[in-house]
């Protein structure tokens, strides 16, 4: 009876608790993207990343999908081609032009993208990080689908949108910045 009782309650860690608690330290905390983390320099993302980043000097670009007007940066390095599920990618390295920390990532994909890329990344995404925190999906009069995932230290954005006349995406790692107003 005692060794019944002891393999159900193995049995019910293995197939309860153990995924929840896997689940749990997926999502503790995000502090960049890739080898990159919050607050280096444009050049120390070009030595983490040796022979795949490069500098850009003088690059403010607002019509970069994911860089608002909401802060003062520039895009200060770029990946020109990476692959995510054998997909190309375009990262940008984003910089507080008043610290020159980074502040966000934004991965753009290359060439076509569409709704089943969307979901497929999606899903690898969930896999890595756990359930986004946030689902909208809106089909009039555009087609739109946003993902987020929040954590302390990172809010990661993915962002799709078709209305017919071309397909805007990307996923943008940002760094939460509280002013002090937002601690109001």
């Amino acid at each position: 009876m005692k060794k019944a009782f002891f393999v159900l309650v193995l049995v019910f860690s293995l197939v309860v608790i153990i995924p929840r608690l896997h689940a749990e330290i997926k999502k503790s905390d995000v502090d960049g993207w890739g080898k990159s983390r919050w607050g280096m320099t444009a050049d120390d993302i070009v030595k983490v990343f040796a022979g795949e980043a490069t500098l850009i000097s003088n690059a403010k670009d607002g019509t970069t999908p994911g860089l608002s007007g909401q802060y003062d940066a520039h895009i200060g390095a770029t990946i020109k081609k990476i692959l995510i599920q054998s997909d190309p990618y375009k990262v940008s390295f984003v910089f507080d032009d008043k610290t020159g920390g980074l502040i966000r990532v934004i991965l753009e994909p290359l060439g076509d993208f569409s709704e089943v890329r969307f979901n497929a990344l999606e899903a690898l995404l969930s896999e890595k990080y756990g359930p986004a925190t946030y689902k909208e999906d809106v089909k009039r009069p555009c087609h739109s689908l946003e993902r987020r995932w929040a954590f302390s230290s990172t809010t990661i954005r993915f962002d799709f949108l078709n209305c017919g006349s071309g397909i805007i995406a990307f996923i943008a790692y940002q760094k939460n910045i509280m002013t002090d107003s937002d601690k109001l």
